[in-house]
């Protein structure tokens, strides 16, 4: 029988109270809204600043004594806080209750998070949790009261509770901690049926939380581990997957495959063979696909699955011939029109990779002929003229101005395909390429023409420029960068709106989170779109330094901006001044572009800082662990932990001293200095190894044709991506007159 897990329990707690204090941690200047004080004293606004800035920065100390004295109940709320987290218990619990409506609710959260530091379960157990409260905090208190009737020993009302919590919130951060305590009251009141079936649930749906196993032990112990069918057990495999548990995940399934049928066992071998490929270890998945493909009694669509995965397998081993060949097996087979597709694409870019661009031209045309409205019809019209292009560079003898001018009507057609938007940019630049080679200078003008006026943010129209990425030497924002403008009135309903009452509030005095989270409950109860609306929600989400929700909002409210215009104030909720203070003392520290970082963090993550990659790489920089670890003994930061790189301080910094490593490496090559800024970016998504062969294999001699060659697509479109967004970011908020200073070729590296 398992015993009680208390030091489990009250790791979870303190973590999840720690990813708290650490979002209010976030320094910023906050936007102190006019009119947001509270009856029956009002707070100076000076004050105001003073407390909101003590709060942002966890100085506790301070905004205990700037909050002291006033019978303000928004200045007692920041006073209760403040003693909460100085961990002065006693005194919360002793202090008088906030009677004001709008922050009542908060004040008893915080008396039943002290209640429960405290271990004082009676007094937890006496508060009435308020329906007013944002779901978050009443998750947190319900879970903390359900705990109080545990340690209490009062099981069967704790195992009320508990099953009540799990109906109430449904896949809760705390739910596998609920399934332990109720797995424990089951067995302890000797009911082993019901404990196993918690057990099989924490098996089933909760891989990452079950460090120890131990539902599985009790499972096996139990006699019901060999019940749970295999389709349950390979979703909880490639959840593991998911979390980039690699390890664990290849052991369960090899412990797996021991015992399941020989039926099972290809649908083990290939879920095998994905991880190995995820984890990119292509000649283990390459071993794995020939050895299934040997077996003659393999059916048609494992057949089709392996021959996949064996062809990618030995592409991206550099075998490409072989890979070739492979897809070439397939397209002769029963396969499906989305795989057929799919299939002349990828031997389509394999070709161009590898200058075989006549055969690329065939791919490209087919898919135009076969698959005129699919999926990759504008890709398809751009990789043929692309092709078609480097085919005419690579033979002189063929490179007519008949021959030009009918790659010129393939990149006409692109801007008027359905989703040609992203292409619509680099076929006007090449255009423009093109009418230079034949001496079209009308239409030379009218491409440039078109990129500095209608998309003079996107990558290629820094091509144009002589110096195209000198602005990267520029490390000074403006002395007065822009800021996101208040509207000249907010709608009178959304003063109405109790949430909208405590957002104002809240983030007058730097509460951060518990602004965002009164956001979201206005967000969930506006039934009726207002026009200012969105420019209002925009507002708040970069007052409480919400910049990953800021980015999601911008996607779904407003049109995604194609050029610099003063009057476009979307651009500053798409290229947000994020973390802005530790972005600049990272740079400072590395003499590294603060734009660079800017536009780094923003294509690796949308400033979300503690997403996880399919690779593993984590937070705001995804960085993996293992480099990160490395740069963490680089750096004599002993305080380096797995989870701490969700922390913004520490992801940022480490990300900008990889970069001044990756700046430090490129001066081997022998290229040009536009050239490195490419080559650092490019590596630091693909890796140095995949650089140091792209420049030994490539055409190094011009920018342009080096970027549109890289043969990894995603690494293609990385650089594209991050070079605009650091250059939107420099147009937005650098000091122009810094970069005019500095020598025109200069680039720090």
């Amino acid at each position: 029988m398992p015993q009680n897990k208390p030091m489990i329990l009250r790791h979870y707690v303190l973590g999840s109270l720690f990813l708290l204090s650490l979002a209010l941690n976030l320094s910023c200047t906050p936007i102190v809204p006019e009119g947001v004080v509270s009856e029956p004293t009002k707070i100076q606004k000076v004050q105001l600043d003073k407390i909101s800035a003590a709060v942002v920065e966890s100085n506790w100390n301070q905004a205990l004594k700037l909050s002291s004295g006033h019978t303000n109940p928004l200045a007692r709320l920041v006073n209760i806080r403040a003693l909460y987290e100085l961990k002065r218990y006693d005194e919360v619990l002793g202090a008088k209750s906030i009677s004001d409506k709008r922050f009542a609710p908060y004040d008893l959260f915080l008396r039943g998070l002290s209640a429960f530091e405290a271990k004082r379960w009676d007094q937890l157990l006496d508060i009435k949790v308020r329906s007013d409260l944002p779901r978050p905090l009443r998750e947190r208190l319900e879970f903390f009261q359900a705990t109080a009737l545990y340690e209490k020993k009062e099981l069967e009302e704790a195992k009320t509770a508990f099953e009540k919590f799990l109906r109430t919130y449904r896949a809760s951060g705390f739910e596998s901690e609920v399934l332990f305590r109720l797995a424990d009251i089951e067995w302890s009141l000797g009911n082993q049926k019901e404990g196993l079936e918690v057990y099989e649930r924490i098996y089933k749906f909760h891989p990452l939380d079950d460090a120890e196993d131990l539902a599985k032990q009790q499972l096996q112990n139990g006699g019901r581990f060999d019940t749970i069918d295999t389709d349950t057990h390979i979703s909880r495999i490639q959840k593991l997957q998911r979390a980039a548990l690699f390890g664990r995940a290849e052991a369960e399934l090899a412990d797996l495959r021991e015992r399941s049928s020989p039926e099972q066992q290809n649908r083990l071998d290939f879920a095998m063979a994905q991880i190995l490929f995820g984890q990119r270890k292509y000649s283990q998945s390459e071993k794995l696909a020939r050895k299934k493909l040997e077996d003659k009694d393999l059916d048609s669509n494992s057949q089709i699955q392996w021959q996949e995965l064996l062809a990618s397998s030995l592409i991206r081993q550099g075998q490409t011939e072989e890979g070739q060949g492979a897809f070439e097996d397939l397209l002769k087979k029963d396969i499906s029109p989305q795989l057929r597709e799919t299939i002349l694409y990828r031997l389509g870019s394999i070709a161009v990779d590898y200058d075989e661009f006549a055969s690329a031209q065939k791919y490209f045309k087919e898919l135009q002929n076969s698959f005129g409205n699919g999926r990759y019809v504008e890709s398809a019209h751009w990789f043929d003229a692309w092709a078609s292009y480097r085919e005419l560079q690579t033979e002189p003898k063929r490179a007519s101005k008949k021959n030009y001018r009918g790659i010129l009507k393939t990149l006409e057609a692109i801007p008027n395909l359905p989703d040609s938007r992203n292409f619509t940019p680099q076929s006007f630049y090449w255009q423009h390429k093109i009418a230079q080679i034949i001496r079209d200078k009308k239409l030379s003008d009218e491409m440039t023409q078109n990129l500095s006026k209608d998309w003079n943010i996107s990558f290629y129209s820094l091509l144009i420029k002589e110096n195209p990425f000198s602005f990267l030497n520029a490390h000074k924002l403006k002395t007065n960068p822009p800021r996101i403008k208040k509207s000249d009135g907010i709608n009178e309903s959304f003063r109405r709106e109790l949430s909208w009452q405590r957002l104002e509030a809240f983030r007058s005095v730097g509460l951060l989170v518990w602004g965002k989270m009164e956001l979201d409950i206005f967000l969930a109860n506006s039934r009726k779109f207002d026009p200012t609306l969105s420019k209002e929600v925009a507002e708040r989400l970069a007052s409480v330094e919400d910049w990953y929700d800021l980015l999601k909002w911008a996607d779904q409210n407003f049109d995604r901006p194609q050029r610099l215009s003063q009057k476009d104030e979307s651009l500053l909720f798409y290229f947000p001044l994020a973390y802005k203070d530790i972005v600049q003392k990272a740079a400072k520290e590395f003499h590294v572009s603060p734009f660079l970082i800017w536009g780094i963090m923003r294509e690796e993550s949308r400033f979300e800082v503690d997403v996880v990659s399919r690779a593993g790489a984590m937070g705001l920089m995804q960085l993996l662990p293992s480099l990160a670890q490395n740069l963490s003994r680089d750096l004599s930061d002993s305080s380096f932990s797995k989870p701490s790189l969700a922390d913004p301080r520490k992801n940022i910094r480490y990300g900008a001293y990889y970069l001044h490593q990756l700046q430090k490496q490129m001066n081997k090559f022998k290229v040009s200095d536009e050239l490195k800024t490419v080559l650092m970016i490019a590596s630091y998504n693909a890796g140095v190894d995949a650089v140091s062969k792209w420049v030994k294999d490539k055409d190094t001699s011009q920018v342009d044709v080096f970027v549109e060659s890289i043969s990894f697509l995603e690494t293609r479109q990385y650089v594209k991506r991050v070079l605009q967004s650091a250059y939107t970011y420099y147009q937005l908020y650098g000091d122009h007159d810094e970069e005019v200073a500095r020598t025109k070729s200069e680039i720090n590296l």
